[in-house]
């Protein structure tokens, strides 16, 4: 009779392959870093990883689909705050702000890798067509309102705060001397002068 799995062990397993990953991803980048290498990292022998994942693409998609639940608490300051511009800047200050470099560094190679592979975008591109969704209904809520008199459209206003996002994400991972804390206050501000006070 075939033993029942351990849903903990199982659990507590792929978190340490995903963080040996996460580790040697940052160091050597996605195209050096090798399956043995991961596994040698989290300490587990190649016959048993492919009870987990079978290829780093596994692990990637799964790196990604982990962010849901902090992309979760981040689009709460866009559906729970009754003003959209402090929500709007909420988010992005918290965007930028909780990155460490090495956060920043992972998804610089996570963001590149899915440009040539298919299945890595795809998961990618559900994460971020829901935050451009909700970001685009708070930004229309707040041009009717009145709390963003920014004369762009909502379609354009939420672009732009997309790529102020993932630009500051970027500079965070090529510039070992920007604290993330500061570029999420530069980021706010723009933010809430661009939105709030322009005409």
């Amino acid at each position: 009779m075939p033993r029942k799995k351990d849903e903990a062990l199982h659990a507590a397993r792929e978190r340490q392959i995903l963080d040996a990953a996460k580790t040697c991803f940052i160091a050597h980048g996605f195209h050096r870093t090798s399956m043995r290498q991961i596994l040698n990292k989290a300490g587990i022998s190649s016959g048993g990883a492919y009870n987990y994942f079978s290829s780093k693409d596994d692990i990637v998609k799964a790196l990604v689909e982990a962010e849901r639940a902090d992309l979760d608490l981040l689009l709460k300051h866009l559906t729970e705050n009754d003003d959209p511009l402090l929500g709007i800047a909420q988010l992005v200050y918290d965007s930028i702000g909780y990155y460490s470099r090495d956060d920043a560094v992972l998804a610089a190679e996570i963001y590149a890798e899915s440009c040539r592979n298919a299945a890595i975008d795809e998961v990618i591109r559900a994460n971020t067509e829901r935050m451009s969704r909700l970001l685009h209904e708070t930004m229309s809520r707040g041009k009717r309102t009145g709390a963003i008199t920014a004369r762009h459209s909502a379609s354009e206003l939420t672009e732009w705060v997309l790529a102020l996002i993932d630009g500051y994400v970027g500079r965070i991972a090529a510039s070992p001397g920007l604290k993330p804390r500061n570029a999420a206050r530069m980021a706010k501000h723009a933010v809430v002068e661009l939105l709030g006070h322009a005409k």
